[in-house]
């Protein structure tokens, strides 16, 4: 297939194609007079990465990482590579090499497992570190940034607006105020770690059984009474209560909840 580039013809079955393996380095050359233009092309227009002359670098695409870089010979290297890197690259306007990245899938019988409740914080160690750390969350569509940390500084790439991200001393990414969306594979420096797995906080029915006495509406009955609380299994918080005795048995929420201690049949109180 023939792709016209600027007025300039691209033949991309003529051009050298190479598979590399997700998350490594790949050096790309490029015949030169001292002066280089790297872009990345496609049927819809060029896409510039970095210009190298007399020993300076311009780049022209967002490098947060700074994963381009050009060595002695202004060769362009790439490292940590992900799937989107996968296209032609051009340099000096004619386009010199198809790189193909093949997506490596975390094995989750590889990893540690680990299982959280809703609600809760987690602290995912790296492991091995020379000090600087990219955290990311990886699934078998890719990888998604979450954070990187080197010298004390921390960069997000993932919108965090109830900080819920960050990294202890150690490195370690901390997650607090765990969702079930939060569970899957995390990597640390390219390298799966941590399988999370975030048990949601479902309420369940737990019973209590209390004797005294009953208040509804303000109609009192001091005959034997039987209050049933029900309470989350994971925060106990009481989410309803009945209250039944030979005349009546009615529900009613928390917040109109009038109980006598069954030992003491104490006052009323308002929960």
């Amino acid at each position: 297939m023939l792709s016209r580039f600027n007025d300039i013809n691209v033949c991309f079955t003529d051009i050298f194609s190479r598979s590399v393996a997700e998350g490594s380095v790949v050096s790309l050359f490029c015949k030169n007079d001292g002066r280089v233009i790297w872009e990345k092309c496609s049927d819809r227009g060029r896409s510039i990465i970095l210009r190298a002359e007399g020993g300076e670098i311009t780049k022209y695409k967002p490098d947060p990482e700074n994963r381009y870089s050009v060595m002695g010979d202004l060769s362009l290297s790439i490292k940590s590579l992900s799937v989107s890197d996968s296209g032609i690259y051009c340099c000096n306007g004619s386009a010199v090499e198809n790189l193909i990245v093949i997506p490596t899938t975390p094995s989750s019988a590889e990893i540690f497992r680990r299982s959280e409740a809703e609600g809760s914080g987690v602290a995912l160690a790296c492991g091995k570190n020379d000090g600087r750390v990219i955290w990311e969350k990886c699934t078998d569509r890719g990888r998604s940034s979450i954070l990187r940390a080197e010298g004390g500084e921390i960069t997000k790439y993932k919108p965090d607006p109830e900080n819920r991200y960050s990294v202890v001393s150690d490195l370690s990414l901390s997650i607090k105020n765990l969702s079930v969306s939060d569970s899957g594979i995390y990597c640390c420096n390219i390298d799966p770690v941590v399988n999370l797995t975030v048990i949601p906080a479902s309420p369940s029915s737990s019973g209590e059984y209390h004797y005294g006495q009953c208040s509804m509406d303000n109609v009192h009955h001091p005959l034997h009474s039987t209050i049933t609380r029900q309470r989350s299994s994971f925060s106990g918080r009481l989410l309803s209560q009945s209250c039944s005795t030979d005349r009546l048995r009615k529900s009613f929420v928390p917040q109109a909840i009038r109980l006598f201690n069954s030992s003491q049949h104490s006052k009323l109180k308002t929960l």
